[in-house]
């Protein structure tokens, strides 16, 4: 039998919306979950080659062969910038895997995570256990079910480190609720607090806000991204068994 006919399941996932039209077809060997919540459906499934996928609405959020790639660039150069991070926000993030990687650092002390959609932290938390590696049952983890333009308006603390993992911004909506979020950040942000967000094509970070990089690209290009030389793990605390590797990594990192 020709690889082309040995599934009888497939889905037809997007990894970028601004290409409508481009769509990968992955071969389903198993699947574990399927709902649709007020906010978007959600599709686990066990992928041929890649392991357990995370989809919403269609749209590729995570695979388990190379989701690490995507977590740790986002959050660990932010945690090992930041001299103290014992105070860290997570804005989306519901799939429990950028919280993992928060709760490595030994330094931290809490981490608040705010999430739109309940219905994906219930569905991950069931799922995805070998890959969030109980990061939601963590003494240290506070999960709140909102909307993350409220909870900053109405937060009661600021934080060290506040890590950004919404679904990515295309089109004008996409992008109107990146910058709102991005800019409602500053009133949270401690002295000295760090901002770690996806970068991408459609960036708005380095464009609308000031940037406080360690090196930066042109900030008035739309395609620009900013970059972050990070010191190694050994330099933090003199323990490097929370990560082995130091990252110069395509996020937007601000420090205010």
């Amino acid at each position: 039998m020709s690889n082309a006919l040995k599934f009888e399941n497939w889905i037809a996932a997007s990894w970028d919306k601004s290409e409508p039209g481009i769509h990968l077809l992955y071969g389903i060997t198993e699947w574990i979950h399927r709902r649709r919540s007020p906010y978007q459906e959600i599709v686990i499934a066990r992928v041929e080659a890649f392991g357990v996928g995370l989809f919403l609405d269609a749209v590729v959020q995570l695979l388990e062969a190379d989701e690490f790639v995507y977590h740790e660039h986002l959050v660990l150069p932010a945690l090992l910038y930041h001299p103290a991070p014992r105070h860290v926000l997570i804005l989306g993030g519901g799939d429990g895997l950028a919280l993992r990687e928060v709760l490595r650092d030994p330094r931290v002390e809490s981490v608040v995570m705010v999430e739109l959609d309940g219905h994906v932290v219930e569905v991950c938390e069931e799922h995805l256990a070998p890959l969030h590696r109980g990061s939601f049952a963590d003494p240290r983890a506070q999960i709140i079910i909102g909307d993350a333009r409220d909870y900053l308006v109405e937060a009661p603390r600021h934080f060290d480190v506040v890590i950004v993992d919404l679904v990515d911004p295309y089109g004008a909506e996409g992008m109107a609720l990146y910058e709102e979020v991005i800019t409602s950040v500053r009133r949270v942000l401690a002295p000295q607090g760090a901002l770690s967000a996806p970068t991408g094509k459609e960036s708005i970070l380095p464009i609308t806000l000031p940037c406080g990089c360690v090196r930066c690209s042109t900030p008035t290009s739309p395609t620009s991204r900013s970059t972050v030389n990070v010191s190694p793990p050994s330099q933090v605390n003199g323990d490097s068994s929370w990560h082995q590797t130091a990252w110069t990594f395509g996020r937007c990192l601000q420090r205010y």
